[in-house]
C-alpha cells in the first residue's frame, strides 16, 4: 500500500507495549505522522499498525472528535460479538486473520465500526483465541481453554486471600479483638506464614508468596518487621525478642498436639526384670533451682578415709525411645533443648521432659547407672555399667547441697575431696580451668530485670562437673575399647597468644583454642584433659547423648549397632552446626536481657575497659560487672585493655545503641 494511501484515514497502532488509536495527518519522509487522541504528532512507520479505516469528510479540525466517536462506538459493541461461537465454528488449530473472521461473521464484512468493534473483542479475549504475533487469531484448544480457567480461577481467589488479608489487618490494627478468633484454621495458617516471614525473612517461601499481596518489596525492612511483629502480637502470638532469636536459630517451635503420654505405657514396662537400687542409700540429683527435667542422680553406696563407692545414674530412655517413631524424629529435628532466663524449650514435650522421663523424688525410673569407686588420691575405677531402677529421695538445688557440703556430714566431705581430686588430675593432663563468669538474670517481671552472679566453682557444682565428665570420659573408653561405633567429642590443644602477668589468671584472651569437633574417630579433648570423651549425661536435653545412650545399650548387650556409620557421620554435622546456632542464641538471648537492665539503670556510672579497636572508628566495650560486650563510637584514640569510668546516658534496644560518656574517676559510680 502507499504511503500516501494512508493520509486523511484513522488507525489503531502498537505504542509502548499498548494500543492507541490516532488520526494520520500526512507523511514526513518514509514516516506517518499520526495525531493520537492524546498527545503530541507521533511519526511511524506503517509496520506499526495494527487497523486503519477510511475517515470521509474529515477534516484537522473534527478528526479527532470524529475519531473518539468511532473509537467510543467499538467499545460499546465489542461485547456484542459471540466469540464462544466463532471460536466453535472456526477449525482448531488453524491461525484466521481478522478480514477472514469478519467476512465469516459479521453482516457487513466492510463496515469499518464492526470490524473495529471485531478487532477489540480479540484483543482483548484472553479464553477463546491466541493472538499471533503476525496479526492472525488461532482458536485455543479445549486442554488450553481449561488450563485458562484454573489460572483465572487462582487469580481469583488470590484476590479473594487478598481481601481477607485486609480485612484481618484492620481488625489488628483495630480494637483489640477476641484472641480465640484467630485460632480458626485459615487465620491460624496465615498467622504461621506471618511467623515465618518473622522469622525467615525475605528467603522464606512465605515471604514469596505473602509479600505482593501485602504491597510490600522483596527484602524484608525494619517497618515490615515492626508490622509483623505488632499483628502476631494482636492476634496472641508470643513473639518476643527472646524467643524470635531462638526461633531465628531454628529452635524453640511448638509442639504439635499429639498424645505424648501415650509413652507412659511403654515407661511402666521398661522398669518390670530391672533390679532395684535399695533405698537404704540415699538416691538424689543436683541442680539449678528452676530446673524440672532431672536426668541424672546419684547414690553414694559406701565410703572411708581413703575412698567413695557410688553409682552415677543417667535417666535410660533408651527403653522407651526406638529409632523410627515421631518421638525419636522431634528430638532429631530440635537437635537439644534451648534454655533462656524466661523461657525453656525442650527437646521432648515438657509433660514427658518434666514428667515420666525426669528422676523426680518418689518416681520409679529406668536408669543407666555407672558404678565407680572414687579415690581421695585422684584415681578412680569403673567397676560396671548396668541398667537398674531408682527411686529418688530429694532433688537437691546447688545451693542447698552446698549447705550440706559445709556441714560435712555423711559422705559429702569424702564426695567433694574426691572430685576435687579428679579435677586436679585433669588439670595435670593440661586441661583449662578458666573463670567462668555467670548469672542468674529474673525476668519475671520484665520491667524490674535482676541479675545476680552465680556461683559455678561452688563444691556443688564441683561434685557435678567432675561426675559428668567422668561419666563421659569412661563412655567414650568404653566404646574406643569396644571398637563401636559412635560420636566422639575432641579438641586440639591451645597455644598461649598472651603473656601471663605474675599473679594474673589466665582467661579466654590469653590463649587461642579451637573449639570443640564431633567425629567419629576417637582423639583426646584437650580442654577437659580427657584421652576420650563422648556426650551421654543429658539423654533429655540432647540428642547426641540420646544417640550414644541407645548405642550404649546396644553395645552392653552385646548387640549390633543400631546406628550406620553415614547416620552418625551425619549427626555429627547437623548436631555441630545446630549447637553452634543454639549457643549463639542463648548468648544474645542474655546480652539482650542484660541491655534491658541497662536500660533500666541509666544515669549510673560503670566500670569498663576497652576490649579492641574496629574498623569504622568504632571501639569494643566490655562493662566489667555484667561481663557485658558492645560496640560504640567516640572512643577510638584509645588502646586496648584501657580501664575508663563511663556514665551510661540512653539505652536503645531496637536497634542496639548505647549512648554514654567516659567519667572522671573519683565520680559517684553504680558499683
Amino acid at each position: 500500500m502507499d504511503l500516501a494511501s494512508y493520509v486523511n484515514r484513522f488507525c489503531l497502532f502498537f505504542r509502548d507495549g499498548r494500543i492507541d488509536a490516532g488520526w494520520i495527518s500526512g507523511l514526513q519522509k518514509n514516516k506517518l505522522a499520526i495525531q493520537p487522541l492524546q498527545g503530541k504528532v507521533l511519526f511511524l512507520a506503517p509496520n506499526r499498525l495494527l487497523f486503519d479505516w477510511h475517515a470521509a469528510g474529515i477534516t484537522p479540525s473534527n478528526a479527532l472528535s470524529e475519531l473518539q466517536r468511532d473509537w467510543d462506538d467499538a467499545h460499546q459493541k465489542k461485547n456484542e460479538h459471540d466469540l464462544e461461537t466463532i471460536h466453535q465454528l472456526l477449525e482448531a488449530g488453524s491461525s484466521f486473520t481478522l478480514d477472514t473472521i469478519a467476512g465469516d461473521f459479521l453482516n457487513d464484512p466492510d463496515d469499518a465500526a464492526e470490524k473495529l468493534s471485531l478487532l477489540l473483542a480479540l484483543r482483548e479475549d484472553n479464553r477463546w483465541f491466541k493472538r499471533n504475533r503476525d496479526l492472525t487469531y488461532t482458536p485455543r484448544t479445549e486442554e488450553e481453554i481449561e488450563q485458562l480457567e484454573i489460572q483465572a480461577q487462582r487469580i481469583r481467589e488470590r484476590e479473594a486471600q487478598k481481601e481477607r488479608i485486609q480485612g484481618w489487618i484492620q481488625e489488628l490494627e483495630g480494637p483489640k479483638s477476641e484472641s480465640e478468633s484467630w485460632q480458626e484454621e485459615s487465620r491460624a495458617k496465615w498467622l504461621d506464614q506471618l511467623e515465618k516471614m518473622l522469622v525467615q525473612g525475605h528467603e522464606s517461601p512465605a515471604w514469596k508468596e505473602m509479600a505482593p499481596l501485602l504491597g510490600w518489596g522483596q527484602v524484608m525492612s525494619y517497618s515490615e518487621e515492626r508490622k509483623l511483629k505488632s499483628w502476631l502480637n494482636q492476634a496472641g502470638r508470643n513473639v518476643n525478642p527472646t524467643r524470635l532469636i531462638v526461633l531465628r536459630a531454628n529452635g524453640g517451635n511448638l509442639f504439635e498436639k499429639k498424645d505424648w503420654l501415650a509413652v507412659q505405657d511403654l515407661s511402666d514396662k521398661s522398669l518390670s526384670g530391672l533390679d532395684q537400687v535399695p533405698d537404704t542409700h540415699e538416691t538424689l540429683t543436683i541442680d539449678g533451682p528452676k530446673t524440672r527435667d532431672f536426668d541424672d542422680a546419684l547414690t553414694v553406696i559406701s565410703w572411708n578415709t581413703t575412698s567413695i563407692q557410688l553409682a552415677v545414674h543417667i535417666t535410660d530412655l533408651s527403653r522407651v525411645l526406638h529409632p523410627g517413631t515421631p518421638l525419636f524424629h522431634e528430638a532429631e529435628q530440635r537437635i537439644s533443648s534451648v534454655y533462656t532466663p524466661e523461657a525453656v524449650y525442650p527437646m521432648f514435650p515438657e509433660d514427658l521432659s518434666n514428667g515420666i522421663f525426669s528422676l523426680k523424688a518418689g518416681e520409679e525410673r529406668a536408669v543407666l547407672s555407672f558404678h565407680f569407686q572414687l579415690f581421695l588420691k585422684g584415681g578412680w575405677q569403673l567397676q560396671k555399667v548396668v541398667a537398674e531402677k531408682i527411686r529418688v529421695q530429694r532433688n537437691l538445688s546447688y545451693a542447698e547441697a552446698d549447705e550440706l557440703i559445709v556441714k560435712k556430714e555423711g559422705f559429702w566431705e569424702t564426695l567433694l575431696l574426691c572430685c576435687e581430686a579428679l579435677l586436679k588430675s585433669r588439670l595435670e593432663e593440661g586441661a583449662l580451668n578458666l573463670p567462668r563468669r555467670e548469672f542468674e538474670i529474673n525476668v519475671s517481671d520484665p520491667k524490674r530485670v535482676l541479675i545476680n552472679p552465680l556461683d559455678r566453682n561452688s563444691p556443688a557444682n564441683r561434685i557435678i562437673e567432675e561426675l559428668a565428665v567422668l561419666v563421659n570420659r569412661e563412655t567414650g573408653r568404653l566404646f574406643h575399647e569396644a571398637s563401636f561405633p559412635g560420636i566422639y567429642r575432641g579438641q586440639a590443644p591451645y597455644e598461649l597468644v598472651k603473656e601471663l602477668k605474675p599473679d594474673e589468671e589466665m582467661t579466654l584472651d590469653h590463649i587461642s583454642i579451637e573449639a570443640a569437633k564431633l567425629g567419629m574417630v576417637a582423639e583426646p579433648h584437650a580442654g577437659l584433659g580427657c584421652e576420650f570423651y563422648m556426650q551421654a549425661t543429658s539423654p533429655i536435653r540432647r540428642f547426641l547423648d540420646l544417640v550414644t545412650q541407645i548405642q550404649l545399650t546396644a553395645m552392653l548387650g552385646k548387640k549390633e549397632s543400631v546406628f550406620t556409620e553415614d547416620q552418625l557421620m551425619g549427626w555429627a554435622e547437623t548436631i555441630q552446626t545446630r549447637q553452634r546456632e543454639y549457643n549463639r542464641a542463648e548468648r544474645e538471648v542474655i546480652h539482650y536481657w542484660k541491655s534491658l537492665y541497662l536500660q533500666q539503670h541509666t544515669g549510673l556510672t560503670y566500670q569498663a575497659r576497652v576490649r579492641r579497636q574496629l574498623p569504622q572508628q568504632r571501639t569494643e566495650l566490655e562493662i566489667s560487672e555484667l561481663d557485658y560486650v558492645f560496640t560504640t563510637g567516640g572512643f577510638e584514640k584509645l588502646e586496648p585493655e584501657t580501664e575508663l569510668l563511663l556514665l551510661l546516658e540512653e539505652v536503645q534496644l531496637e536497634p542496639l545503641r548505647l549512648k554514654l560518656r567516659a567519667c572522671e574517676v573519683d565520680q559517684d559510680r553504680n558499683s
